[in-house]
């Protein structure tokens, strides 16, 4: 008899739905994780793929004018970029002087970069080019950028 009432109940006790939480709880923990990771190298893609527009289009814009073309957003208002003036960690991209220079006429030897100091500013180094004539080493948290003369690169 004690069966037959048994079978008549219906429903879940709580330690099945405590373990029905808990799994679902590890569920969304791990989706989480992947979605950081993925939004992070989308943020990394993204700021690859900036850098190497706005050199390349500033050199374009170089060529066509014979004068560099001073910020980010004139290469925007003047249609041969469409690069936003921050980068995905909504910081300003960091350019050579010469980059910003309108005045002064095409150095073949001069180095035109745009850079992105990552998602960290603590160890940023992003202006190492215009100094040493060699790669910025980044940030820590890996700094990236394009290089007219050295292509692309991200930090450590």
């Amino acid at each position: 008899m004690g069966e037959t009432t048994r079978r008549a109940r219906s429903g879940f006790t709580l330690i099945e739905l405590l373990i029905v939480v808990a799994i679902l709880a590890i569920v969304a923990v791990i989706a989480i994780a992947n979605l950081q990771g993925a939004r992070r190298r989308a943020q990394y893609s993204r700021a690859a793929a900036d850098t190497k527009t706005a050199v390349t289009q500033a050199m374009v814009y170089q060529n066509d004018t014979n004068v560099y073309p001073g910020t980010i957003a004139n290469l925007r208002v003047t249609g041969y970029a469409n690069v936003p003036d921050r980068d995905p960690w909504n910081t300003l991209w960091v350019t050579t002087a010469l980059f910003g220079d309108t005045a002064l006429p095409l150095d073949a030897s001069a180095e035109v970069h745009v850079c992105s100091e990552g998602p960290s500013l603590a160890a940023a180094d992003c202006d190492a080019a215009d100094l040493t004539g060699v790669l910025p080493s980044g940030t820590l948290d890996g700094g990236i950028g394009y290089s007219a003369f050295y292509g692309s690169w991200q930090g450590r």
